[in-house]
């Protein structure tokens, strides 16, 4: 079986799925299916497979996994100190399900690419470049945090002046507890300030984890554009070992002829053709 692209003249190509076969000595065409409708990666995938190779999708597991990370990332953009653990973790464990899909088709599709002389350097290059990738976004990241908490405590820290009925409030309530507790009048005003400072830290740090993981997002979304870039299948490489074993074959016999008619030549010189000419 294979698969055959008929043109037609005002309409696009009636792609067939077809059968040779032998009858009385000619080799005939049957048509089994018309599958002009499948999306151009199936059609790719169902050639590769015909060929005794296997096919490996990449676009299509990269543009679900993109998204369903992003998605994660949005949702931990919400986070507060009041987040249950159960929803935070399930939150990570959607976006390692995107992640799955995205990191074997990407690592297929980059190698599909390579010509055979070169498979043997691509998955080290391909692991250089997402280590090399991961060091510069986790930097990035962490810079980003650091300074965007800074922002937001140095913003808290601003507004906790005694206008500020909420931050009073606080104030009292937390040195009714130390009085409580047993705790001397001198320090109480103190031990208050300090727990305001820490709360307004964390405050400022979950602030700033959430503009971080909005920014993963947008980052995800975007890698949408070059996703619809890649190509739709690509074979594994015992697939792509068929042909060019075949084609070496077939080099290798050019080469042996090539180098045969060379000593010919080398053997017989002008004149010995021009004398086996004259008798």
């Amino acid at each position: 079986m294979y698969i055959e692209a008929i043109p037609n003249r005002n309409s696009p190509p009636a792609v067939l799925l077809r059968e040779a076969y032998r009858e009385d000595g000619k080799v005939m065409k049957r048509t089994l299916a018309n599958i002009s409708s499948l999306p151009t990666e199936v059609i790719e995938g169902l050639k590769v497979l015909l060929k005794g190779g296997v096919a490996v999708l990449t676009r299509v597991p990269v543009l679900f996994g993109l998204p369903v990370f992003a998605y994660s990332s949005f949702l931990m953009q919400g986070v507060d100190t009041n987040t249950s653990f159960l929803a935070f973790a399930w939150w990570l464990v959607l976006g390692r399900i995107g992640l799955a899909f995205i990191m074997t088709s990407l690592n297929a599709g980059a190698l599909s690419a390579l010509p055979m002389r070169l498979l043997g350097q691509g998955p080290f290059t391909i692991n250089f470049i997402r280590q090399l990738g991961s060091a510069f976004g986790v930097n990035l990241l962490a810079m980003l945090l650091e300074s965007r908490s800074q922002l937001y405590a140095q913003a808290f820290t601003a507004a906790q002046d005694a206008g500020n009925e909420s931050t009073a409030a606080l104030l009292r309530g937390i040195q009714e507890l130390l009085a409580r507790a047993g705790v001397p009048e001198a320090i109480q005003r103190a031990g208050a300030a300090n727990f305001l400072g820490r709360v307004i830290y964390v405050q400022g740090n979950m602030l700033g984890y959430r503009d971080c993981f909005l920014v993963v997002a947008v980052t995800f979304l975007l890698a949408l554009i070059p996703g619809f870039m890649m190509r739709g299948s690509s074979r594994s490489s015992s697939a792509r070992n068929a042909t060019p074993r075949r084609q070496c074959d077939t080099r290798k016999r050019q080469q042996e002829d090539r180098a045969m008619y060379r000593k010919i030549l080398l053997a017989y010189d002008g004149s010995s053709f021009s004398a086996e000419t004259q008798k």
